[in-house]
């Protein structure tokens, strides 16, 4: 079950928690636990930042839902942080969030009632969990999200947004490196490429090429950007 901590206000915090998916897969999570008896309702972020920060550049600390009678978890989602599997973005959250709710609802600690909570890639992990309509989930509160994520998210008519899509991804490497042993040289090869756009115009990086042409990297190696 592992140590409670006291957080003050009567809240206890309960880290590391595993949860083991159908296909084997671990993901682990914090827990804070309000004061008094319980059984009370559940907040979720499942989220790939990290389950320190839970979001509270935005939001209020974990502890604070906890003082007001929520038991709060805060999810490492698959692949990142100290969960399990490959991080492939968006495709394994529908399933991997409506499984963590179903789990949530058999512990002891909860009523059977689950909302979720965050922004951004947290939003959108509650809109693919609540898309599988699992039993108990009767609220999310999606924000700075987008529910189509070609339109809204990567694509802009038909345009990479390449921009917002290239410092997402340098930050996820960035973890990845911590996380993986020999990752730092696996991240080097890449970042190589991306360090080129970012100390250079765009127009030296990115030639006007055909529609369906390999955008290749400036170097003349011939090797294609994406």
């Amino acid at each position: 079950m592992g140590t409670m901590m006291d957080c003050g206000s009567g809240v206890r915090l309960q880290r590391a928690q595993q949860f083991i998916l159908p296909d084997g897969v671990v993901l682990v999570s914090d827990h804070y636990y309000p004061p008094g008896p319980g059984p009370h309702p559940t907040l979720l972020m499942r989220q790939p930042y990290g389950r320190d920060i839970a979001s509270t550049v935005v939001y209020a600390h974990p502890v604070w839902f906890a003082a007001h009678g929520y038991n709060v978890v805060i999810q490492d989602v698959r692949g990142r942080g100290d969960s399990e599997g490959e991080f492939y973005p968006f495709r394994n959250e529908g399933r991997d969030g409506a499984e963590t709710i179903r789990w949530l609802r058999t512990r002891s600690e909860s009523n059977g009632s689950v909302g979720m909570y965050g922004f951004s890639y947290q939003g959108m992990t509650q809109l693919l969990a609540a898309a599988e309509q699992p039993e108990g989930l009767v609220c999310i509160a999606p924000a700075q999200t987008a529910c189509d994520l070609y339109h809204g998210w990567f694509y802009h008519q038909g345009a990479l947004r390449l921009a917002s899509s290239l410092g997402w991804g340098l930050q996820m490497m960035k973890a990845d490196a911590r996380r993986r042993h020999g990752a730092i040289c696996a991240a080097s090869r890449w970042l190589r490429p991306m360090d080129c756009i970012l100390s250079c115009s765009m127009k030296e990086c990115l030639p006007t090429c055909r529609i369906g042409s390999p955008i290749l990297c400036p170097d003349h190696t011939g090797r294609p950007w994406m």
